[in-house]
């Protein structure tokens, strides 16, 4: 095993980690190349078509407690590219995490140089699935990558700073603190990582707050620029984000999150897992690691860990900081998503850590080798010597060791890529949004139909308004026409096919006025309906027979009055009305002939049978 480090010299060390990289780019082709958009990718290219590129309602909109004018940037410039098109957004995604593990690599090599120390490092930083799966999702991706890259760059101004003494790299941090935050609000920890970089190129016996006080003092500059940007960022973002707060859930609640969070979510990803996952039907899925995967991932973990905590002050400190940064996470996403009924299952999504990638990477480097030009502390000191010992004497036995367990981690990283492309795949707006795109082809003058919820496997209900066609669709611009009323009563299906449309719901009695049923004329008609409707949004059917072509308005119950246009003979029409009641009410109108309402049928637009 000495004869196997040995033979690891800086350049086949950099070449290990160059391919290592690669394999990453063509692992996550792969897995990113199965996926689709999902939930909130609907919303973002909907409101990147529905607003001007630069306008503040766009870019400065609070998504989900997000404020991301960066990523809504991006996603707006996807969208003007091709509307609605997958390709852009994976080439994105690509350039995006490779862009994020080539600055991490380079950032942990200016740390400790070229040694085998690295390799290990940079086949973590590659193979492991802790941001796999929030990189599969656009929405999440757009946020923790951007902070990663600047994270990352952060670090290594730093680096360059305190070995060459030139300000101009503290400046450039500074600025790079301002573009991570135009992306994610959690940029806000990224000062965290000076600290720990500062602190992991120092002595040995750089003690947590002894560390803190010289990384100030030796990078002061950074800091007067930092203060007052984190401060004016928190400011106006406390104060749009207040409206969004919810009552925290109580204690075992938070608890039980933060453990799974942890030890089903975190953990099992960093140490090749997690093997298996939940798949959700949506194109997505939640870790789901098998119990004895989350068991050892938890206790290599506090072994690794708690020998970074007794092998130098150095090391203690950075993984304190490492600490603290997951323990903001946990605050975000306890108090982020306190209305939620504290589902145990966010955690699982993996999302709501993966931004302590690059200072987790800071933390295990400083443990497992001294910085540049550094030293090892004693107790490190001793602890090498006494594994090669070890190691020199049973070589045989113990490299059959070292090389077993690294490649059930490569095979477990391998197969928790694997299996992650079935769940990825099975995305049901894939195919709706095909056939969408195939009934626009079929019909050269457009399609107009009426507004309305996308299916739920599109998007979720609880997201109105963004979950309505008029804004999940704009990106299709003049293609397809939303509006709320519709003489040719179609629709799209749940599988995007567009077919008649009727009316389930509630009926109307009888009219008065014999086979014209009811007569609007000058004065308006109130027609009541077999039901009273809770108010909300419904679809109106009226069948109904015009002398000539005009404009009727129409209300149910007390709701807000719609303007409907009618076509000279018998005709149905639909219309998208907010309302509740027993009645609704038809005119009046103002034409020389009236109007014969034969039915009104009050409900939700399902298809025709």
């Amino acid at each position: 095993m000495p004869a196997l480090l040995a033979s690891l010299t800086p350049r086949r060390v950099l070449t290990g980690c160059r391919a290592l990289i690669a394999l990453q780019v063509v692992m996550r082709l792969i897995v990113f190349g199965s996926a689709f958009f999902y939930w909130d990718d609907y919303v973002l290219q909907g409101r990147a078509a529905m607003h001007p590129l630069f306008s503040a309602d766009y870019l400065l909109y609070l998504h989900n407690g997000h404020l991301m004018p960066g990523g809504f940037l991006v996603s707006g410039l996807l969208e003007r590219l091709s509307p609605l098109d997958y390709w852009p957004v994976l080439v994105t995604l690509l350039g995006l995490q490779t862009l994020a593990t080539w600055l991490t690599y380079r950032l942990l090599r200016s740390l400790i140089g070229p040694r085998p120390a690295l390799l290990a490092l940079v086949a973590f930083l590659a193979l492991a699935p802790a941001t796999l799966l929030p990189g599969a999702w656009w929405s999440a991706a757009i946020n923790f990558l951007p902070l990663q890259i600047g994270a990352s760059l952060t670090g290594l101004m730093v680096l360059r700073f305190l070995r060459s003494g030139r300000v101009w790299w503290l400046l450039g941090a500074a600025a790079i603190l301002v573009a991570a935050l135009a992306f994610f609000e959690k940029s806000v920890l990224i000062p965290l990582v000076v600290l720990a970089v500062t602190i992991a190129a120092g002595p040995p016996d750089s003690g947590l707050i002894a560390g803190i006080r010289v990384a100030f003092r030796r990078t002061w500059l950074y800091w007067i620029l930092a203060v007052p940007i984190l401060g004016l960022y928190l400011v106006y973002y406390l104060d749009r984000a207040a409206s969004l707060s919810r009552p925290l859930a109580d204690s075992s609640g938070i608890v039980l999150l933060a453990a799974e969070t942890i030890f089903r979510g975190l953990l099992p990803s960093w140490w090749g897992g997690p093997l298996a996952y939940d798949a959700t039907g949506f194109g997505t899925a939640l870790a789901d690691p098998p119990v004895l995967v989350a068991a050892l991932a938890t206790a290599t973990t506090i072994a690794f860990v708690g020998y970074g905590i007794i092998q130098s002050a150095r090391s203690r400190a950075v993984w304190v900081i490492a600490g603290v940064w997951i323990l903001a996470d946990l605050v975000s996403l306890v108090v982020g998503r306190a209305g939620f009924d504290m589902l145990l299952s966010l955690g699982a999504s993996l999302r709501y850590t993966v931004d302590a990638a690059v200072v987790l990477l800071v933390a295990s480097a400083v443990t497992i080798a001294p910085p540049v030009g550094g030293q090892d502390s004693a107790t490190a000191a001793r602890f090498r010597s006494s594994l090669a010992r070890i190691l020199a004497g049973q070589p045989r036995a113990w490299a059959a060791v070292i090389l077993s367990a690294t490649a059930i981690l490569v095979i477990a990283a391998s197969v928790s890529h694997v299996t992650l492309v079935a769940p990825l795949a099975d995305n049901a707006s894939r195919l709706w949004l095909m056939n969408i795109r195939k009934a626009i082809q079929e019909r050269d003058a457009g399609i107009e139909i009426l507004d309305g919820p996308v299916p739920l496997q599109v998007y979720d209900s609880l997201g109105y308004p963004n979950n309505l066609l008029s804004r999940v669709l704009a990106p299709l611009g003049d293609d397809i026409k939303v509006t709320r009323d519709l003489s040719d009563p179609v629709m799209f299906n749940d599988r995007g096919e567009l077919v008649a449309a009727a009316v389930d719901g509630i009926e109307s009695f009888p009219g008065p006025d014999g086979d014209c049923g009811w007569a609007v004329k000058r004065e308006p008609v109130v027609i009541p309906i077999d039901g009273n409707l809770f108010p909300w949004e419904y679809t109106i059917r009226l069948r109904y027979l015009a002398a000539n072509n005009a404009s009727v308005p129409v209300r149910l119950g007390d709701g807000q009055q719609v303007d409907l246009d009618v076509l000279e003979g018998p005709n149905v029409a639909l219309l998208r009305v907010d309302g509740g009641g027993s009645s609704v009410t038809v005119g009046p109108y103002d034409g020389p002939e009236g109007i014969c309402i034969a039915q009104v049928t009050v409900g939700d637009l399902v298809p025709a049978e």
